[in-house]
């Protein structure tokens, strides 16, 4: 009896080994539930993550290289501009000089007087552009660029008209 007891119980042992829930993870199972093709799927499955975690980092890198050189360039097209202008407030402030100079005489003076607040309001237009000139969220470049080109049509004309009082 001492045979069969150990028979069955040799039995049990065996089918507790082989036995268990059938699964694709690798790390689970009986000892003999090891199952090679889970372990080269698993693999398989991490290999092709980590390809395509790489394959991401490498659009993104690329990405913010192409932020930064965008950036770069943004920054360096406002520095021109900020320098233009200033330029062009300093062109402005050599015409109201020029005005200043202009003799005295009623037709004169009340043309000096218009002259002299369409400059100011275009140095206030300048000043404002200038404050705002690296705050991108309130126009973008192309808009600036065409601001500032309309303040060089006003200095262009301040210009002439006050070149023709010179004259008068």
């Amino acid at each position: 009896m001492n045979k069969y007891y150990i028979s069955i119980l040799f039995i049990f042992t065996l089918a507790g080994c082989a036995g268990g829930t059938k699964t694709t993870d690798p790390r689970k199972g009986g000892l003999f539930s090891y199952n090679p093709d889970a372990y080269q799927r698993r693999l398989d499955d991490r290999e092709k993550q980590r390809e395509q975690l790489e394959r991401d980092n490498v659009m993104q890198k690329q990405k913010s290289v192409q932020l930064r050189q965008n950036l770069a360039s943004e920054q360096q097209q406002l520095a021109v501009l900020n320098r233009n202008l200033t330029h062009l407030d300093n062109s402005l402030n050599t015409i109201q000089q020029r005005l200043n100079r202009t003799p005295s005489t009623a037709q004169i003076d009340s043309r000096k007087l218009h002259i002299a607040s369409r400059i100011k309001k275009t140095k206030k237009d300048i000043w404002r552009m200038q404050r705002n000139v690296g705050n991108t969220s309130n126009k973008g470049y192309a808009e600036k660029q065409r601001e500032y080109t309309r303040l060089q049509k006003e200095r262009d004309l301040l210009l002439k008209e006050a070149e023709l009082l010179d004259r008068m």
